[in-house]
């Protein structure tokens, strides 16, 4: 509840004001707002946000993803649900490239891959590291999102600029993901 209420009524100086204006819409409070509703699952605080107009693909400067990516590293699906549904782009990546999807993949959270998955999201965007959500899952040996992955197209032998998902996986000894 003190969440909601600071989220709410987050109050900005003239000279925070005037940093925010010059930053540009990414910095803007509505997506400053926004990205801090998503984070921690704040539905009612997010239905009202999307309704007064808030960019729902910003990246606040203060922050290096969207809200999409924050609520789906955080595990919460009816906000993805929502932003999805206010048209939020499901394959923008942060700073460093990594996807809501592979965010969902590097958390170990099925039904969220899923979710994106069948939003549309693409198995295949690599990070700037070269990592891709099969990467990531068999690094981790989560069988169950590389089961899910390559249901959804993703390519077995694509390297991540060292080596297949196959490789990663046995090298870590996961035997069940190869």
């Amino acid at each position: 509840e003190i969440v909601r209420m600071l989220i709410a009524t987050m109050p900005l100086s003239q000279d925070a004001a005037e940093r925010v204006a010059a930053a540009g819409p990414d910095s803007s409070p509505l997506a400053l707002k926004l990205y801090a509703a998503a984070h921690h699952g704040d539905e009612r605080q997010l239905r009202g946000l999307l309704a007064d107009g808030a960019p729902v693909d910003a990246m606040p400067n203060n922050w290096d993803a969207t809200a999409l990516h924050t609520a789906a590293k955080a595990g919460h699906i009816t906000t993805c649900k929502m932003l999805l549904a206010a048209h939020a782009s499901v394959d923008r990546g942060h700073r460093w490239g990594q996807t809501p999807l592979c965010a969902a993949c590097a958390s170990g959270n099925l039904d969220m891959a899923r979710l994106l998955l069948g939003a549309g999201a693409s198995p295949e965007l690599p990070t700037r590291d070269g990592s891709t959500p099969l990467s990531v899952a068999a690094y981790l040996g989560n069988i169950k999102i590389v089961r899910l992955l390559l249901e959804y197209g993703a390519e077995l032998e694509r390297t991540d600029g060292n080596a297949t998902p196959l490789i990663t996986a046995s090298a870590r000894g996961h035997a069940t993901c190869v």
